[in-house]
């Protein structure tokens, strides 16, 4: 029998679903679906997220059951498959695709190492990533055209390399200063801005506006390293973004990610959880 409590899965499946939650509810945002507006998705809305978004909480709490039940991992490959088909076939989207993916692979992870120690969650995650890219077929997905006509990892590089992303660029942004919590949050972000090999983001604007993201991230921890209000730089981003059509699918999956694994390692220590990824904002701040 697994050694690792029901709870303790529940527990992280339930984090995970509120961190991408609260990612939806970081607002504003370049190019994302936010409170303000849909940024540069014309077939998405806040109430379409935040339907995908309760989705992800029922597929990771069943996906928590399978692991504890220490399901194959071709059957919680199966779990995730179908969590997608349900997304599509009941919203008309893939909302939250690769926040199915790197949640569940997260989630698979630390049912296998049985930690939440940032390295050795790391190292499972990219064991289990090459088992599933050893086995999985590819499908022609805009991530995976993206990869093939840019040369680039995109996803599967930074699931094999154990989600850097998240644990040596989010992560550390984040706990550095939980005293200003949005001031974090954007700090998180605009450095997965310049890391990420955002598919979504090539797909849109191919290298040029790849740059164009590396660039906006740039400027906005510029501007929070000021101690500036980075609110109308953001503003301003998200025009720009929404002009060229630009978004970042990529960022957006790794900040969520973040924002559950950090609630979750917090709330195991002894730590209050962070606020925003547990209430909706109101409105779109003025």
């Amino acid at each position: 029998m697994n050694c690792l409590a029901l709870s303790d899965l529940e527990q992280f499946a339930a984090a995970l679903a509120d961190g991408i939650r609260a990612e939806l509810y970081l607002t504003p945002k370049p190019g994302l679906v936010d409170l303000c507006d849909n940024g540069s998705h014309d077939d998405l809305t806040l109430e379409l997220m935040n339907r995908s978004a309760g989705m992800m909480r029922e597929y990771l709490a069943e996906l928590a059951v399978a692991i504890y039940r220490q399901q194959p991992f071709p059957e919680l490959q199966q779990i995730g498959l179908k969590a997608e088909q349900r997304m599509l076939a009941e919203l008309q989207s893939n909302c939250h695709r690769g926040g199915i993916f790197l949640s569940g692979l997260l989630l698979s992870a630390y049912g296998e190492c049985r930690s939440d120690n940032p390295e050795a969650l790391s190292n499972a995650v990219a064991r289990l990533a090459q088992r599933h890219f050893l086995q999985a077929r590819l499908t022609g997905s805009h991530g995976q055209q993206a990869r093939a006509r840019y040369h680039t990892g995109g996803i599967i590089a930074e699931c094999l390399n154990g989600l850097p992303g998240l644990f040596q660029i989010a992560l550390p942004s984040l706990i550095g200063n939980l005293n200003d919590l949005a001031g974090s949050c954007y700090l998180a972000m605009a450095r997965l801005m310049q890391h990420c090999d955002d598919t979504t983001c090539l797909h849109r604007g191919g290298q040029t506006g790849l740059a164009r993201l590396r660039k906006a991230g740039q400027e906005l921890e510029l501007c929070l390293l000021r101690g500036a209000d980075p609110v109308p730089l953001l503003r301003r981003q998200n025009q720009e973004f929404k002009t060229a059509n630009l978004t970042m699918g990529g960022v957006a999956d790794l900040l969520g990610l973040t924002f559950g694994y950090l609630d979750f390692t917090n709330s195991r220590h002894g730590i209050s959880s962070l606020s925003l990824h547990h209430k909706q904002p109101s409105s779109c701040p003025a």
